[in-house]
């Protein structure tokens, strides 16, 4: 797909959607569609991705990709602006000793992905989970508190030479699953009791935000010789679905199943 092929799609869902929140009229043969230009000139630049729904009627995040970096924006789609860039500000103490802004190294490229908001709050403070990209090229859960679109603090939930990524929320936000790759292959992991430190957070109990505040606290769920992806709730938030990739007897053919997990009893159940 190329750039400009990427951008027309998007502008498109974007137009859709607006049309479906906000209709012109009530009848359907006088809608109008709307383009939203703001983002042709990254659109130009290279492909978007992931576009997001903030709890905030009219704003959306959208990832922008251009070489080796990714973006992650803020839209008022309907008004047509972008609202700037969320940076995570990432940087990493290369000497291991207690942080010192002099000591630290910001990563070479931006790759910020997969944000996601947390549910049921309409109002700020707001709070969020993305994946950013540290020094070593390796992916980090970050949490973010939100007084408003243009004044964040970033806290770090994770902290791993492996690859964390592909965060979901659970449906009371006091749960977010992810993938990692620790083991050498894709498993499903768990970080429980999310809104503690929310409030923590909110309290100024945990006020360092170079502290990693979940990394040993986290649940491991799935062991697959193969991998496990892409992680769900269900909507009473008890159950984890997600993908597990396994191997047939001969060892040679691969197929995609569907598992779930009980995230009270634990128990695994094959669904497909």
């Amino acid at each position: 797909m190329n750039e400009k092929f990427s951008y027309n799609i998007f502008i498109f869902i974007l137009v859709v959607v607006k049309l479906f929140l906000f209709p012109l009229s009530s009848d359907a043969d006088s809608y109008k569609f709307i383009e939203v230009s703001c983002l042709k000139k990254l659109g130009e630049e290279g492909p978007f991705f992931s576009p997001t729904f903030t709890p905030v009627d009219s704003f959306l995040t959208v990832e922008h990709q251009v070489g080796d970096e990714r973006k992650i924006y803020l839209v008022d789609f309907v008004n047509d602006e972008i609202v700037g860039e969320i940076k995570l500000n990432l940087k990493e103490n290369t000497n291991k000793s207690p942080f010192n802004l002099e000591e630290s190294v910001e990563p070479k490229n931006v790759f910020n992905y997969q944000l996601k908001w947390f549910p049921n709050k309409k109002k700020f403070p707001l709070w969020a989970v993305v994946v950013g990209t540290g020094v070593n090229q390796n992916s980090d859960l970050y949490l973010i508190e939100f007084f408003s679109f243009l004044k964040y603090e970033v806290f770090r939930l994770t902290d791993n030479p492996a690859f964390d990524y592909y965060p979901i929320i659970s449906p009371d936000g006091n749960k977010i699953a992810f993938v990692s790759s620790r083991t050498g292959k894709g498993d499903i992991y768990l970080i429980d009791n999310v809104q503690t430190l929310i409030k923590m957070i909110e309290n100024k109990i945990i006020k360092n935000k170079r502290s990693v505040i979940a990394e040993n606290n986290l649940i491991k769920l799935t062991d697959n010789p193969q991998e496990d992806l892409f992680p769900i709730f269900s909507p009473d938030g008890r159950f984890i679905i997600y993908t597990a990739f396994e191997t047939e007897e001969n060892g040679k053919i691969y197929n995609y199943g569907l598992n779930a997990i009980d995230l009270f009893t634990k128990k695994k159940y094959r669904l497909i």
